[in-house]
């Protein structure tokens, strides 16, 4: 885009973007040219393999998610919009996570250079810069409009709160690096993972963790929690904590219990990616084995597969729960047929609103 008369581009790779959820601002992912409107890019962009361990560039996958709402994207780490960009360039060295704000306001990074950054969404401007961690940050995710969580390879998960000059809550307990957090969907529990192979549940009101779940034999790559439970549109139904590890497997967790419901295992490869669909009965898990499974939450149940030609980093569900994205990583089409391959486009990476909107979206799959 064009800023001041000049024309703003990323020249690497970009690892990581996700929708704002109030600003009109459009992403194109890859080598990216920014983009006015909700088109598609056509630039062709293959997704090269930049990640070779958690600390080394995030397992040799760049990390992308949906965000609350909305319909704008920040991308590690430009704002686009038709007529403005905002460069944000502080951090010294990769940019491993990004999330916005409920509110849009903020966008919070993590990178290589063990820092954590607010920026202001509207200026570029930061807000407030965290270097609590000794190693590089490899997540992070916001509690409230102005609260988050960090986790690092140096072990340790930091609950930080903007306008404060240190943290104000650390756990501690993982073994090794944590590749991932998320707190549930009232901001009460947090969850986090670890190439330890294990998965803890933490609460604010305690120094260790509340659960502490094992049951994988390989490190455990992301998890998330479903949109159920109370305080959610679908309190009737219990909360779930999905667990996707280096192990081939699948863990579905009771909460309140700590106990396993149910284990998923027909991906004969590491699964990157889980995703719960709006209602919280299906879930979606994408693997390296090139295969995106649908399954029933309750039950345990394989619904349906599909088969792609790359291997699967990212699934994401659209806001009507009929259509599954993909990311796969070969960027070779695949034919649109709904029971035995993906729909043809051919990005590395995915991103969608809760209004439905796919930013520079890969394979669609309908779920029928």
């Amino acid at each position: 885009m064009v800023a001041g008369g000049q024309r703003l581009v990323h020249t690497p790779f970009v690892p990581s973007g996700y929708w704002s959820p109030c600003a009109p601002l459009v992403w194109n992912q890859g080598f990216p040219t920014p983009l006015c409107g909700l088109s598609m890019s056509t630039n062709p962009v293959k997704a090269p393999d930049i990640r070779f361990s958690s600390s080394q560039f995030r397992k040799q996958h760049p990390r992308h998610e949906k965000a609350v709402s909305g319909n704008s994207l920040a991308e590690a780490i430009y704002a686009w919009s038709c007529r403005l960009a905002t460069t944000l360039g502080q951090h010294k060295g990769p940019i491993f996570a990004l999330k916005w704000n409920k509110k849009g306001n903020y966008i919070l990074t993590a990178g290589v250079d063990k820092t954590t950054i607010i920026w202001e969404a509207q200026t570029g401007r930061i807000a407030q810069q965290f270097a609590f961690h000794v190693a590089p940050t490899l997540d992070v995710d916001w509690q409230s409009l102005d609260s988050f969580a960090s986790c690092s390879t140096d072990t340790n998960i930091h609950v930080c709160q903007l306008g404060c000059s240190s943290p104000v809550k650390t756990f501690q307990g993982h073994e090794n690096e944590v590749n991932a957090i998320k707190w549930d969907p009232n901001g009460r529990l947090l969850a986090s993972c670890s190439d330890d192979m294990t998965l803890k549940v933490w609460d604010m009101h305690h120094d260790r963790c509340v659960h502490d779940l094992r049951g994988h034999t390989k490190e455990i790559y992301t998890i998330k929690w479903s949109p159920t439970g109370p305080g959610t549109a679908f309190a009737n139904a219990p909360l779930c904590l999905a667990s996707a590890s280096f192990d081939s497997t699948v863990r579905l967790w009771d909460v309140e219990t700590g106990q396993c419901r149910r284990i998923l295992s027909r991906h004969t490869e590491p699964v990157y990616s889980v995703a719960f669909s709006p209602d919280g009965r299906l879930l979606a898990t994408g693997s390296f084995d090139q295969c995106v499974h649908i399954w029933n939450v309750d039950s345990g149940n394989l619904i349906n597969s599909y088969q792609g030609t790359g291997g699967i980093f990212e699934v994401c569900w659209n806001s009507r729960g009929d259509k599954v994205g993909a990311s796969a990583s070969d960027g070779s089409p695949n034919s649109p047929n709904t029971t035995s391959g993906l729909l043809g486009h051919t990005m590395t990476a995915i991103s969608q609103s809760h209004v439905g909107i796919y930013a520079s979206c890969a394979d669609c799959l309908d779920i029928a």
